[in-house]
């Protein structure tokens, strides 16, 4: 973990994401969870979790609303988090509140890994950027969403990087 400023894990491969994010936790390093859809063994990682933003699939037991997500992550000890809708407004919460990151409008050519464009972007973002307060979150929250956003716009998962 020494060469390493934050860890992201998404729990389809559940002994090597708690793995990882044991050894990030002993390290000092922050973890950022990639909720896709409830898998089992997730509530396991979520108690190792800094961050956690999931997608409107994903639904732990007992929720069916953003704000039921939100509210269940924090119970299980996860300090910032937010769930995407697609082209919808990202509902994030926070030690200090919560609200909403517009998401940019564009025209949509494909939808294909804008979730891992997020979490990539997100993770760069507050890897780069040090210690997390609420205007840090949301700021990284706006930065992932224009990137995510802006790949959407183009077809295939690379396209929109030959631009930039």
């Amino acid at each position: 973990m020494a060469g390493c400023d934050i860890v992201e894990a998404d729990g389809h491969h559940p002994r090597l994401a708690l793995a990882a994010a044991r050894a990030a936790r002993a390290a000092g390093r922050p973890v950022l969870y990639d909720g896709g859809s409830w898998k089992d063994g997730t509530d396991r990682l979520l108690a190792l979790t800094d961050v956690a933003v999931c997608s409107a699939d994903f639904h732990p037991p007992g929720t069916d609303s953003p704000t039921q997500v939100l509210e269940y992550l924090r119970a299980q000890g996860v300090t910032w988090s937010a769930v995407s809708r697609g082209g919808r407004s990202i509902v994030w919460a926070g030690p200090e509140g919560g609200g909403t990151v517009d998401v940019p409008s564009v025209r949509v050519a494909d939808t294909l890994g804008a979730g891992d464009v997020l979490h990539g972007a997100l993770a760069h973002h507050l890897a780069v950027h040090g210690p997390l307060t609420t205007r840090a979150f949301v700021a990284a929250l706006r930065e992932a969403a224009a990137l995510a956003s802006q790949a959407c716009a183009t077809f295939g998962t690379r396209a929109w990087m030959l631009g930039r």
